[in-house]
């Protein structure tokens, strides 16, 4: 197995063009998700965004998108 190492990392776009472009060569890649890439505060975030579903504190896709656009249009 070959491994490329980045010398920056990439935004999200970048890196879904660079695993296309691979894929497109027929270079297979071993997406695996690192846990160690998320720090203490990332976790706890994470803990209380689940928390704050179960007790029904979400809203919908549709409101981020409205509350997106009217911030844009300002």
């Amino acid at each position: 197995m070959n491994t490329i190492t980045l010398k920056r990392n990439l935004s999200f776009q970048e890196y879904q063009l660079l695993t296309q472009i691979l894929d497109e060569m027929g270079i297979e890649i071993e997406r695996k998700i690192d846990s160690f890439a998320l720090d203490k505060q990332d976790l706890e975030n994470i803990a209380k965004s689940n928390e704050e579903a179960k007790q029904g504190l979400l809203i919908s896709s549709e409101e981020v998108r409205n509350r997106a656009l009217k911030l844009c249009t300002k």
